[in-house]
């Protein structure tokens, strides 16, 4: 998924839904990581996503007024967008203990045959959900 601002979202921003959502999204990876309650994401902006926003302003930004108002390409918007990104790494799984086969021709975590993204290789696959998990015809 890609994460970029189109207009500010928060404390009086203009608040455009797709935009407060892929906020929201982006703050619950940073929430997770530190096990905090994470925000329902629907469109609405509310005291808790501006206090979500002012958490990040204040606690890992060090800003000295936070607003709860993030705007496009702003510290807040920067900082959401590479924490984004790195929160999506290929990690090591367990080998499973049906489907082997598949699982060790298709490569390796990370490698150029691998994917987490729903996709069909080619005209003779299924649905590709992941290493070694194709989903019949």
């Amino acid at each position: 998924m890609h994460f970029a601002l189109k207009a500010s979202v928060g404390n009086s921003g203009n608040n455009h839904p797709f935009d407060v959502m892929n906020v929201k999204a982006a703050l619950n990876v940073h929430f997770r990581a530190i096990n905090k309650q994470t925000l329902g994401i629907y469109a609405g902006v509310d005291a808790e996503l501006i206090a979500a926003i002012r958490h990040v302003q204040l606690q890992v930004l060090k800003q000295k007024t936070p607003d709860g108002l993030i705007r496009p390409k702003d510290p807040v918007d920067k900082w959401l967008r590479e924490n984004w990104i790195k929160s999506f790494k290929p990690s090591a799984l367990l080998r499973p203990k049906m489907g082997l086969l598949t699982w060790e021709s298709e490569g390796f975590e990370g490698g150029p045959n691998h994917s987490r993204k729903l996709h069909v290789p080619t005209d003779n696959s299924g649905l590709t959900i992941g290493r070694g998990y194709d989903c019949a015809m």
